[in-house]
């Protein structure tokens, strides 16, 4: 078994991957990665991908532009977006690891209210 790098939050994020207009989820995240949830094939596990998605950081809407690695793949059973995917961020700026790490405090300390 592997233990994570990094503490993931769960969340529900829409997002695009390259540049593409296939609605997806991002259904957990951490400052290392997330689970991506979608009706449509993005690519396989080892293939580089362009992640958009805006979060939400005291009460203020950022937009992040990531690449990411597809690492995992599997079929859902039980939601509207069957395919899941496990992806690592990567090549990511100083600023875009500080914006996550504040996103996944944000939420623990929300979940703490």
């Amino acid at each position: 078994q592997t233990i994570r790098k990094s503490r993931r939050i769960d969340v529900c994020i829409e997002a695009t991957a390259n540049n593409s207009d296939t609605p997806i989820i991002i259904t957990d995240i951490s400052t290392a990665g997330a689970k991506i949830e979608t009706s449509s094939d993005i690519g396989q596990p080892g293939d580089l991908i362009d992640l958009s998605f805006t979060i939400n950081l005291y009460e203020k809407e950022t937009r992040l532009q990531v690449k990411a690695i597809i690492r995992s793949f599997n079929i859902t059973h039980t939601n509207e977006q069957p395919l899941c995917f496990g992806v690592e961020f990567t090549e990511l700026q100083q600023e875009q690891i500080q914006m996550l790490r504040d996103l996944v405090y944000q939420q623990i300390i929300d979940g703490f209210n």
